[in-house]
């Protein structure tokens, strides 16, 4: 019993001692890795330098172009290629030498495989790593059956080579490119952004404001500003794009609005046909829609009313400036319920659609407020047609 025990515990420290040795060389491994990665990224930050633009205030970023991902790889062959070469060659011998685990094929074969890859020279193994770089790019595949064979070998697991014991692929050095170029663009109109506007708080409605100031409806610079969010932990919403559009939707309201309220103010007398908010109530749902339709050509949006059977959800899809919006008219004596967002919620989906909005004479339940925050769609009420009506005024004989 005692020998049993005995043995039991050496087996167990056994296990022990080599998982320890196994965890040791892991670690020596990742932190290989990273000390590799640290040499690829001062390298790499070395050959980004001339795409950064000093003389555009404002760059955009965009994933780095084929060609130059080509250079890349052949520029990072040429920097670390004595043991790029190397590693792989010893790698695809390792991969030989356990040939007989695959079934379909028989010794034979396996021994002439591994004779031939031992006999690949440093030189024939950076072509053939240069013609997979080519092929990542374009798909074209070599016809030599000698290269296509080294090509096969190395084009395995992701490309996965050991590059000085560690763990790194060709995959990892594309990766890692665009995500400096981001980083380096990112800090770069961080900083450009924070001099614009000095008085820039950290939460949404002021970026939102400062943002429009900067750059109007111009989008693209959003994916900036969706990482500095994340980075700062600020609340932001789902579709950044929308909220800037009807925030500058907003602003050309309030525009309009004060314009008309001097026109008022001045007692200057407006077009005795303008529809008002109480002219609405007596509409039926057709007449509503028309209506609608013709407020939104008064914004400068292109609109379409939908057919009044299989609407889909969408009652009115508008456009402006490429963004396509679907409308869901409500002329109502009681408030609206969240069934009215989950149409357009269904409606956005059907017609491919960027936003979705609830436009009523009425007000809406608390369901239907919260169930259109969630899903970022734009509501209507009483009070903001009012408003719009006014600031974007519809006369009688425009409604078709």
């Amino acid at each position: 019993m005692k020998i049993f025990l005995i043995i039991v515990i050496i087996a167990f420290a056994f296990v022990k001692i080599v998982e320890f040795f196994e965890q040791k060389q892991k670690n020596k491994r990742i932190a290989k890795k990273q000390a590799f990665k640290k040499q690829i990224t001062d390298f790499t930050y070395k050959f980004l330098q001339p795409l950064v633009f000093n003389d555009e205030k404002y760059q955009l970023y965009s994933p780095i172009p084929q060609d130059i991902l080509r250079i890349y790889i052949k520029l990072l062959c040429e920097e670390f290629g004595n043991e790029y070469i190397e590693t792989i060659k010893t790698s695809l011998m390792n991969k030989f030498d356990n040939f007989d685990k695959i079934k379909e094929f028989g010794k034979t074969n396996k021994i002439a495989l591994l004779k031939e890859v031992r006999a690949i020279t440093g030189l024939e193994l950076k072509n053939a790593i240069e013609l997979v770089d080519n092929i990542l790019m374009s798909n074209e595949m070599p016809t030599d059956p000698a290269l296509v064979h080294i090509i096969n070998s190395i084009n395995t697991e992701n490309m996965q080579v050991s590059l000085q014991n560690t763990e790194w692929s060709i995959y990892d050095s594309q990766e890692l490119l665009n995500e400096l170029f981001f980083e380096i663009l990112f800090k770069k109109f961080i900083k450009q952004f924070a001099e614009d506007n000095p008085n820039c708080t950290d939460d949404w409605d002021s970026i939102k404001e400062c943002y429009v100031r900067t750059f109007d409806n111009n989008t693209d610079y959003l994916i900036f500003i969706e990482r500095y969010a994340k980075i700062k932990n600020i609340q932001i919403p789902i579709n950044l794009e929308n909220s800037i559009n009807n925030y500058i939707d907003e602003l050309t309201l309030e525009e309009q609005t004060n314009k008309y309220k001097q026109l008022i103010d001045n007692n200057e007398k407006l077009t005795k046909n303008n529809i008002v908010i109480e002219d609405i109530d007596g509409l039926d749902g057709f007449a509503f829609e028309h209506l609608l339709g013709a407020l939104f050509k008064q914004m400068n949006y292109k609109v379409e009313v939908t057919k009044s059977s299989g609407d889909q959800g969408a009652d009115i899809i508008i456009s402006k400036m490429g963004r396509k919006t679907v409308v869901q008219a409500k002329c109502y004596l009681n408030n609206v319920s969240n069934k009215a967002v989950q149409e357009v919620v269904a409606a956005m989906k059907f017609y491919n659609a960027d936003a979705g909005m609830v436009v009523t004479n009425s007000y809406y339940t608390k369901g239907a407020i919260e169930l259109a925050k969630a899903n970022d769609i734009a509501l209507w009420d009483r009070d903001k047609l009012a408003q719009t009506l006014l600031a974007f005024p519809v006369v009688l004989d425009k409604i078709k």
